[in-house]
């Protein structure tokens, strides 16, 4: 049998089976997008940095909290955008 008759089987049959599996949750679908998570409660004990519901991360909220994750050995990359460029 050919390779592409092989793979096009395979394919044909595994299809419906991925379709159908759904991504794992947490706790449930605590929001749909980046618009419902700003304004949610839900699962903010999870980030590493919350910067409180109805605000979004800045670069400023990262600089606030940037000793706290050095002295915990966060990689620096984690905050280098948030430098100032002047």
């Amino acid at each position: 049998m050919k390779l592409k008759t092989v793979l096009a089987a395979m394919t044909a049959a595994f299809t419906p089976i991925i379709g159908l599996v759904t991504p794992a949750l947490a706790d449930g679908p605590c929001w749909g997008n980046g618009d419902e998570m700003v304004d949610s409660a839900c699962g903010r004990d999870t980030y590493i940095i919350d910067p409180g519901v109805h605000t979004e991360l800045t670069p400023q909220n990262i600089q606030d909290v940037a000793s706290h994750y050095h002295g915990r050995e966060f990689d620096p990359n984690f905050i280098w955008y948030t430098q100032s460029t002047t």
